[in-house]
């Protein structure tokens, strides 16, 4: 069984799909097995709430909304390299839980920082 991306989330929830039906409709979205978290089939979501798995106090409101306006979920690949950069001048731009999106030049803040770039280039194939 493959894993679909970039696929609406209601034909994925249907029980009775046709995953080659699936691979003809959606081509370009479709990796194959493996391709989910931890190298598994399954793509795990994130629901709301997650993110007071990641404070201290889960009574404090302001302490949840902060919390999910700086944690990144998705970000473009950041090197060192000026010739693999996604955007030029160099930088990337970071989804974050909250659903805002925020374009940082390199080098900056985590996940757009040096530290990054270098494992990016180590591994790198």
């Amino acid at each position: 069984m493959g894993v679909g991306f970039n696929v609406p989330v209601e034909i994925l929830d249907d029980p009775d799909r046709d995953e080659d039906l699936l691979r003809e409709e959606w081509p370009d979205s479709w990796y194959g097995p493996g391709s989910g978290n931890g190298g598994s089939d399954t793509i795990y979501r994130l629901r709301d709430g997650i993110e007071r798995f990641l404070i201290t106090d889960i009574n404090n409101p302001a302490a949840s909304a902060e919390a999910q306006s700086s944690i990144p979920v998705m970000f473009d690949s950041v090197t060192t390299d000026a010739r693999s950069y996604n955007h030029v001048p160099g930088g990337a731009n970071v989804l974050y839980l909250d659903g805002h999106v925020e374009f940082l030049k390199y080098p900056s803040e985590y996940p757009v920082d040096e530290d990054s770039a270098y494992w990016v280039d180590t591994w790198s194939f």
